[in-house]
């Protein structure tokens, strides 16, 4: 499974998908700024924080690098959940979501 996610002050976008051992995974250019410790956030009402870069694997015969993951928290330990009712619907949000470029 993959998900768009975004990372960085210019909010660039990438695709996470599933590294094993419950870390994530992504590819993106060499000439994104980005650092170990920044967060990652995927679509959704305020974007979503998921997780942050633990570290960034940069071959220099490669024109992407590849970014580590660490979830938020994992999702296996959730014994309940609380979902709220926010008056937008999961494709309004994601629209929003995708037609922001910019943090809140």
């Amino acid at each position: 499974m993959t998900i768009t996610g975004f990372v960085g002050k210019s909010n660039i976008s990438f695709l996470i998908t599933g590294a094993g051992a419950g870390a994530l995974q992504a590819s993106i250019a060499r000439s994104a700024n980005v650092a170990v410790g920044d967060i990652v956030f995927v679509p959704g009402p305020g974007m979503l924080p998921i997780g942050s870069i633990t570290r960034i694997d940069d071959d220099p015969s490669s024109p992407s690098m590849t970014l580590r993951i660490m979830p938020a928290l994992n999702l296996f330990s959730i014994s309940w959940v609380v979902v709220r009712e926010t008056g937008t619907t999961l494709f309004d949000a994601f629209l929003h979501a995708s037609s922001t470029s910019s943090l809140p």
